[in-house]
């Protein structure tokens, strides 16, 4: 996902599921990324865009749900 659009979260292909203490623990997404999740039509309630996430240790042995829309 990183490399289609260059971590710019504009095209929302990349919307993710957390758990929500993992959700929680992560930064707070900027205007540019809200304005995005808000484009879509069923957001993941915990959602965040995979591109503008760096994979730290507390995603490690975590199950992370890639949201795919119209399914």
């Amino acid at each position: 996902f990183r490399r289609v659009l260059f971590r710019s979260g504009i095209c929302g292909q990349c919307q993710i599921a957390l758990p929500k203490d993992i959700y929680d623990r992560l930064p707070k997404p900027d205007q540019a990324e809200l304005d995005t999740l808000a484009t879509s039509l069923d957001p993941p309630k915990y959602g965040r865009l995979a591109c503008r996430l760096t994979p730290t240790s507390i995603f490690r042995g975590r199950t992370i749900d890639v949201y795919i829309p119209f399914e």
